[in-house]
């Protein structure tokens, strides 16, 4: 039997995450990217503020993107959440071992509806 873990919304448009540019050896993540993972990341702390990272255990998230423009990538929205949330909620995504997403567009109030649950 899973066990729920965090059943959240987070408002605002939903960003889709963006190729990192190399600037000779180095790699930039785009100011957007970083912008909207950092406020994911806070919106998380107030949902969540005594939630910690389990390095072992196995998840599964399910995403609903509403968003209010017409063309956004629903996997590149998904790669920004599970980025977003290392170390917060799973150590890498690589424990996460179910994902859904969906994307309503053209959405009157703009969203990301977050079900995150952990895998027995």
């Amino acid at each position: 039997m899973n066990c729920l873990l965090i059943n959240a919304i987070f408002p605002g448009e939903p960003i889709a995450w963006e190729r990192v540019m190399l600037r000779g050896p180095y790699m930039i993540k785009p100011k957007k990217t970083r912008q909207a993972q950092a406020k994911l990341r806070r919106q998380l702390k107030c949902i969540a503020p005594m939630l910690r990272p389990n390095p072992v255990a196995r998840y599964g998230v399910q995403l609903v993107f509403s968003t209010s423009s017409g063309r956004k990538d629903g996997d590149n929205c998904e790669k920004l959440v599970l980025d977003a949330f290392l170390k917060k909620i799973w150590w890498d995504d690589s424990q996460v071992d179910e994902c859904q997403w969906r994307m309503i567009r053209s959405a009157s109030v703009p969203q990301t509806h977050f079900v995150c649950y952990i895998i027995n």
